[in-house]
């Protein structure tokens, strides 16, 4: 689902989960934004108002995204030197995909990636010797 980020690098044994969303104050609008885990430690839970950047399973909102993979996945990494694998829901509507590629080359400027849905890399994964059996890491940084 879209309520976490599960990311690693392609060398890594299990990958990082990270909360998908960003959230902040709802009585202060200055307050620092918290984004991904940082949610988690938060003392008023029920007090704050939460972005997502999925809607009924498909990618929507590509600044709420961007936030949490600044945060998590590429954290201390350059996307320039990173291929990216990531899954998206089988039979993807054609313009959220289009959107994706463009975020993916423009915005972040990585040289190449491939998007595939969850199930196909499950499968791949169970076929392979070289596997790591820790479930589909989305998205994938591969040196």
């Amino acid at each position: 689902g879209g309520g976490a980020v599960k990311h690693a690098l392609a060398t890594a044994k299990s990958p990082d989960v990270t909360l998908n969303c960003t959230a902040r104050p709802s009585k202060d609008r200055t307050a620092t934004q918290l984004v991904g885990n940082d949610v988690r430690s938060s003392t008023h839970v029920a007090g704050l108002l939460t972005s997502r950047p999925f809607e009924r399973g498909y990618l929507v909102r590509w600044d709420v995204e961007s936030e949490v993979w600044a945060s998590s996945v590429l954290k201390g990494r350059s996307p320039k030197d990173h291929v990216l694998l990531l899954t998206e829901p089988p039979l993807n509507f054609p313009e959220l995909s289009a959107q994706q590629a463009e975020v993916v080359f423009e915005h972040y400027g990585f040289p190449g990636y491939r998007s595939v849905p969850s199930a196909a890399l499950s499968m791949h994964g169970s076929l392979c010797s070289t596997s790591s059996g820790s479930g589909v890491p989305s998205p994938t940084l591969e040196a």
